[in-house]
Formats: C-alpha cells, sequence, structure tokens
C-alpha cells in the first residue's frame, strides 16, 4: 500500500513540466469530486421559479368534476318520445324567438339613439289622457266612450302627418291648460269663450298667448274638440294675440365701432407679417 501510495505521488526529482501536469490533473479530479456537492442556487432555480424556467412542462392541473349526461331512458317522462327527451337533455334552457319583455309590456321599442319623451306611441298615450279629461267634449272622445276598441290607433290616424315634435308640444301646452283649469275646478272641454279668455288673461306672456292660440287651433281641427262657434274669431281673443304678436324683446346689440377702431383693424389686415387666419 505504501508503494502504491508514493508511486502517485510526484517526485521532487522530476521537471517542472511534469510537476505542473500532475497538478492540474489532480485539480480536475477533485474539481469532478466535488461538482454537484455545493448546495447554493440561484434565485430562478429555487421553488415555483425552477419549474418555470427549468423548461420541463408545467404540472397539470388536476381535472374537474363534469356532470354526466343521464341516459334517455332514465329521465323519460309519462307520455313523451325519446326525440323529445333527447331535446330536454341537450337543451335544457327553453329558447324564445323574441325578447322576453315584448310579451310581458305591450309598447313598441325605443330606436337606439331615440328619446323615450319623443317616441310617437308615447305621444299619442298622452293624448289619450287629454282627451279622457272630458270624452264628450270631441269627437275623437266620444267614440272612445262608445267602445272604440283601440282608442290608439283612432288617435293615431287623427295625427297622421303630424310631426312628432310638434305633437308633443301641442299635447304639453293642452296638459297646462288642463292643469289651470283643474285649479279652477272647471272642464276646459268643449271650448268655452270665457274659459279661454280667463286662460289668456293668466297667462300674461306674449309667447304664451300665441302659443295658445296655436295649441287651440290644433285641438278643434285636428283633434276635433267642441268650441264655441268661430271662438277664435272673437274681437277680444283677437286683439290678444295681435298684442303678442306686435310686443317684441328689445334685441341687444354691440356698439359701434369707433374710426380709430376702424383704423387698427385696416392696418392690422394690411400688414404682411401677420399670420391670415389672425
Amino acid at each position: 500500500m505504501g508503494d502504491a501510495d508514493s508511486s502517485k505521488r510526484p517526485r521532487l526529482d522530476e521537471g517542472p513540466q511534469e510537476l505542473s501536469r500532475t497538478y492540474e490533473r489532480a485539480l480536475a479530479e477533485a474539481s469532478m469530486q466535488l461538482k454537484g456537492q455545493s448546495s447554493l442556487r440561484l434565485p430562478w432555480e429555487k421553488g415555483i421559479y425552477a419549474e418555470i424556467f427549468s423548461g420541463s412542462e408545467l404540472p397539470k392541473m388536476p381535472s374537474l368534476p363534469v356532470p354526466v349526461a343521464l341516459p334517455a331512458g332514465d329521465v323519460t317522462r309519462p307520455g313523451e318520445s325519446r326525440e323529445d327527451v333527447l331535446k330536454h337533455s341537450s337543451d335544457p334552457l327553453q329558447k324564445f324567438d323574441t325578447a322576453i319583455y315584448k310579451n310581458c309590456v305591450r309598447r313598441s321599442s325605443v330606436e337606439a339613439g331615440g328619446r323615450p319623451s319623443t317616441d310617437r306611441e308615447a305621444v299619442y298615450r298622452r293624448w289619450l289622457c287629454v282627451l279622457g279629461h272630458n270624452l264628450a267634449g270631441s269627437k275623437i272622445g266620444e267614440l272612445i266612450a262608445e267602445g272604440a276598441s283601440e282608442p290608439l290607433l283612432l288617435i293615431s290616424e287623427a295625427l297622421e302627418g303630424k310631426s312628432t315634435s310638434t305633437m308633443l308640444k301641442r299635447v304639453r301646452f293642452t296638459a297646462r291648460m288642463l292643469t289651470w283649469a283643474g285649479e279652477q275646478s272647471v272642464t276646459f272641454f268643449p271650448l268655452k269663450l270665457s274659459l279661454v279668455l280667463d286662460f289668456m288673461r293668466f297667462l300674461g306672456t306674449a309667447s304664451g298667448k300665441s302659443q295658445c292660440s296655436e295649441t287651440i287651433n290644433f285641438l278643434i281641427h285636428v283633434m276635433g274638440v267642441y268650441a264655441d262657434p268661430d271662438i277664435m274669431k272673437h274681437p277680444v281673443i283677437k286683439g290678444l294675440i295681435r298684442g303678442s304678436q306686435m310686443s317684441s324683446v328689445d334685441v341687444r346689440q354691440s356698439r359701434v365701432l369707433t374710426v380709430s377702431e376702424v383704423l387698427a383693424l385696416e392696418d392690422m389686415l394690411g400688414d404682411e407679417s401677420l399670420d391670415p387666419v389672425d
């Protein structure tokens, strides 16, 4: 043993080159023996990062339980065929051809970009409420009182050719008339000369009187509301309307430019160094 160990050791009488090769060989053997015994690991070699950066496939997630479709024979009800059962099993939810709310609410849908306040059918319903103030006071109201099956259809046919904005403006002002009549505990339909005069005096403003005249003409000639003969030709009503048309609001005008200001503007326009846009 002693002779074998001594044979591996470098001899001192060997040359420097031989000693250097022997030393390098021994160092390489020691490095190979110590490789893999080091406990030092980089951050991406530990924990979940090791699974990500190792290059191997990630561990698969456990499979979730999936409902098993029952055989058709197990869910068959009395009187059902196999085709009906398969349909129930594959399509458990009922499908509707139209929106569900349309089966519950009988109302026309508003188009995209439209407002409910300007929907024609909503305006028709407003007119129905207005005529309901006194059904006997208008021709359309009498048809409704006699039991018309579709009162909204009658109103829509009477308002054919009228714009939605005009109908809405007229029905709003008519509602204002009825509100005033309710405060006075009177019925506004049919139109009486005394009530119309009192309401026009109540308005006070010129624009209100002008709009009242337009609304009354609309009620008489379009909606068929009964009124006193030639009510709008009465001298007092014509005078109130004429006075509202003559009264005007003072127009606010800018002050007149002075001569120096006009000259300054001309000089600025003639200056070629300035931007034409300015």
